[in-house]
């Protein structure tokens, strides 16, 4: 993409620009859907569709029972607009050195608003494109409307809570809201997050 050219003008020029290349021989296969909403920033989905099949090859079970969670991160400050995107974990493929899968970029959603009606946008979407799979096992940060929009794209789907998340909110209560000394703090985070921690259970008996 010619970041040099998108950047020019004002926003609405900016998009304008995005729905001329979604025509164009070079990208019409990676932009899926623009959508335009009264009062609303307008969204971008983006994904090829052979990124989507290989997310949907590793969301799925496969003959051997493994898959892997679909994850959606959001990111904030990034020029006027968020950027949420889908991971996974490819496990078609093993990294020698680590022997563990390689994570990839499923799709991507620019959005200004990040209320549940934006993001229903981009989960229903994955959701038609998984029509035909069973349910994936998604993952995400405790952000509510994002979350409620999984839940309604997905009503029959497990909902997980992203691991680095969770520490990251425990960190901060911990820290600014009641002030905890370090030395306990730390042991209530090893309990929880550490390599035998309530994570890391196996089940809800051992949990």
């Amino acid at each position: 993409m010619n970041m040099q050219t998108v950047r020019t003008g004002t926003f609405a020029d900016q998009v304008r620009t995005v729905e001329r290349m979604a025509h164009t021989e070079k990208y019409k296969d990676f932009i899926q859907v623009i959508t335009r909403a009264q009062e609303k920033v307008p969204t971008i989905i983006l994904h090829s569709q052979e990124q989507m099949a290989d997310m949907k090859r590793s969301c799925s079970p496969g003959p051997n029972g493994v898959r892997s969670v679909m994850t959606f991160d959001k990111t904030f400050n990034l020029t006027d607009l968020h950027v949420t995107s889908a991971l996974y974990k490819n496990v078609a493929l093993l990294n020698s050195r680590t022997m563990e899968h390689p994570g990839f970029f499923g799709s991507f959603f620019l959005h200004g608003n990040s209320d549940f009606r934006v993001f229903s946008q981009f989960f229903q979407h994955i959701a038609l494109e998984f029509a035909d799979s069973s349910n994936p096992v998604l993952g995400s940060d405790e952000e509510k409307s994002m979350r409620n929009a999984m839940a309604f794209a997905f009503p029959d789907a497990g909902i997980l809570t992203c691991n680095r998340h969770l520490h990251g909110n425990c960190v901060n209560y911990l820290t600014d809201k009641i002030g905890a000394p370090h030395a306990p703090k730390m042991r209530l985070l090893s309990t929880i997050f550490g390599d035998n921690g309530l994570v890391h259970s196996t089940g809800e008996v051992v949990f």
